[in-house]
């Protein structure tokens, strides 16, 4: 009978629906030219790609999409569970990925907008990742279009104020030949702009922080999501034994 015992036996009486809750989130990181500024250790990019690192860490059930951009946008990476795949496509962002024209927050806050399911009832999020630099004021016509009482919209600046040369690389990426210019042949000095940010994050009733050396905001904003509505975005069917 010990011997018996100890093979377990068991007897299948049916099954069991196990169902996992959480948010959608989209992460949109500013891929332009200026996120290769190094006011920040050790460049802008680098630096926010850490921080969705260490928002990635604080997840648990909750879903994640990419979205890089600069003068256009595009999906990267769909509303995905799986963190490991997110962390290996949140590896080969760089400033490289989107247009060089200037850059327009609005066009990616439309895309992650549009690209949920309206049909959930919990809270939808968008987190910005920018140095704010954009010369235009479309973007925040485009958060205050969204007629979405469940989007929230988190900010986070990216850079100094003080800020520092935009620097530019050969055509093969890997060696820098200088820094950019403008059209009177002066160096050009890129700094983080938050009051765009800012708004942003108010008009999408969310926060702003700005980016720092112990990546603090990063806890401030799983904080913050950990108060919002979530969804059932899974159900798993697994048999029951006894």
């Amino acid at each position: 009978l010990m011997c018996i015992a100890l093979l377990g036996p068991q007897v299948f009486v049916g099954y069991t629906d196990i169902q996992s809750e959480g948010l959608n989130i989209y992460v949109l990181i500013d891929t332009s030219k200026s996120m290769l500024v190094q006011d920040v250790e050790p460049d802008r990019i680098t630096r926010a790609k850490r921080i969705t690192k260490a928002v990635l860490d604080r997840l648990d059930g909750d879903r994640i999409g990419f979205i890089p951009f600069s003068s256009d946008a595009y999906i990267q990476m769909p509303l995905t569970s799986d963190y490991e795949m997110a962390r290996m496509f949140l590896d080969v962002i760089d400033t490289n990925m989107t247009g060089t024209g200037s850059t327009d927050i609005g066009s990616a806050v439309r895309l992650a907008a549009g690209s949920f399911d309206k049909n959930l009832s919990g809270n939808r999020v968008i987190i910005i990742l920018s140095d704010g630099e954009e010369h235009r004021t479309s973007s925040l016509d485009a958060v205050r279009e969204i007629k979405d009482d469940k989007l929230r919209i988190y900010t986070i600046g990216i850079g100094t104020t003080e800020g520092g040369f935009v620097p530019e690389f050969d055509s093969s990426n890997t060696l820098m030949i200088g820094y950019k210019m403008d059209s009177n042949l002066e160096t050009v000095v890129s700094r983080l702009r938050p009051e765009l940010l800012k708004k942003l994050a108010a008009a999408g009733n969310g926060a702003y922080w700005q980016a720092t050396a112990d990546g603090v905001e990063a806890d401030h904003l799983a904080r913050e999501i950990s108060k919002l509505k979530r969804d059932a975005i899974e159900v798993k069917r697994i048999r029951k034994y006894e």
